[in-house]
């Protein structure tokens, strides 16, 4: 006669609140800029303005229409000087 055996798990889990926080990849980056021989960032071509598009862009579009300006003054005067 064989007798049935009965294996009972017991499972547990445990939750421990992490303690500290308001640390990070971010507060890494900070603590490195304000290094010694940190490098100051002048090119903001990368970053976006209020409306999302790049300050490059913007600004492309700024020097292309002072450029049109530009020449339009230039045709206007080349045709006043021939008259």
């Amino acid at each position: 006669v064989r007798k049935e055996e009965r294996v009972w798990w017991l499972s547990c889990v445990t939750r421990i609140p992490a303690v500290g926080g308001k640390g990070g990849f971010g507060t890494l980056l900070k603590g490195q800029s304000k290094q010694a021989g940190a490098k100051r960032t002048i090119d903001f071509g990368a970053c976006r303005d209020l409306n999302g598009r790049r300050l490059r862009h913007v600004n492309d579009e700024i020097k292309l229409q002072k450029w049109r300006h530009s020449q339009q003054q230039q045709k206007d005067n080349n045709n006043n000087n021939n008259n």
